[in-house]
């Protein structure tokens, strides 16, 4: 499925953060770079993260993939959204969740209203819901008539655009 001619350059990639810690290490590199034929990728420097990097956490929860998220202004928290119809409001220090469930559909956008207390979400059963992210409960917003798949929250807070499949723009109040 791959194509083999990778392999090297990815590697490589990888293996030259770690070519003064290992002789067995160092071999390799050179053996991959003196190849019949060499990678197509052929960094310099380490370009991918070594094994062990940069991550903290990993918050499972979703049933279907994430399609987008936002980070929240306020404490540790992040808004998550979903092919399974949900969004979640997570605590990044804990890994907890709490499901915050009313669209029938994939969830395709979200915005975070300034002060982060509410948030809006679009989704392809064709509405936008305005979520009060301390109770959990939301208000539909409905118009389009096709999937919904961006939105934005005005500079102000109090107004949003929402776009969709429908080849429109709205503006909501």
């Amino acid at each position: 499925e791959g194509d083999a001619r990778q392999l090297g350059g990815q590697l490589l990639g990888r293996l030259l953060s770690f070519r003064g810690e290992n002789p067995l290490i160092l071999a390799l590199i050179e053996d991959i770079r003196r190849q019949d034929s060499p990678p197509c990728f052929h960094p310099l420097t380490p370009s991918l993260p070594a094994p062990g990097g940069a991550l903290i956490g990993s918050f499972p929860g979703h049933t279907a993939s994430i399609t987008t998220l936002v980070a929240l202004p306020v404490g540790m928290q992040s808004l998550s959204a979903s092919r399974d119809g949900t969004l979640r409001l997570w605590n990044l220090e804990t890994g907890q969740s709490r499901i915050l469930a009313g669209h029938s559909e994939s969830v395709t956008c979200l915005a975070v209203l300034p002060g982060g207390k509410q948030a809006l979400s679009g989704a392809y059963d064709r509405t936008l819901r305005l979520w009060d992210l301390e109770s959990g409960e939301s208000r539909v917003l409905e118009g389009h008539t096709e999937n919904v798949t961006c939105l934005a929250v005005l500079p102000d807070g109090k107004q949003a655009l929402s776009g969709s499949w429908d080849n429109t723009l709205r503006l909501w109040d």
